[in-house]
């Protein structure tokens, strides 16, 4: 089963199993090389999306914070559905496996950020989904 699973601050989990999309891109013209797009919404309303420009071959590894505003930048950011801002963005991101199409995109990640009105936060959390393309 497909799911996405994170924490705030040691709170309650969120867990995502509904509407997730996985997409890996290993040539993404619009990323500038290998890209993926990992996204989900939960019937409570809860959303996460995940987005990252890869590194080369192999694919696999630790990342940090994804700079939108680096055309070179590699790495990953969730910024989107979460309060996160790109101050003090200090989240590590492992990226284990890369499946073909049917097969299982898995990342966990960890760390502490700001949030847009400048609170501290931590976030743990597992990524393991079934990859679309």
């Amino acid at each position: 089963t497909e799911f996405i699973q994170y924490s705030i601050d040691n709170g309650d989990s969120v867990i995502v199993f509904e509407n997730i999309y996985a997409n890996f891109y290993p040539d993404s013209p619009n990323y500038n090389g290998p890209a993926v797009n990992i996204g989900g919404s939960g019937g409570d309303g809860n959303c996460f999306y995940l987005e990252g420009r890869l590194s080369e071959e192999p694919y696999e590894g630790t990342y940090d914070f994804f700079d939108w505003n680096d055309n070179t930048d590699t790495g990953f950011n969730i910024a989107e559905c979460i309060n996160m801002s790109n101050i003090n963005n200090n989240v590590t991101y492992n990226l284990t496996t890369i499946g073909q199409i049917g097969e299982y995109i898995d990342v966990n990640f960890s760390g502490s950020y700001e949030d847009y009105d400048g609170n501290p936060h931590t976030i743990s959390g597992v990524v393991h989904v079934l990859r679309d393309n």
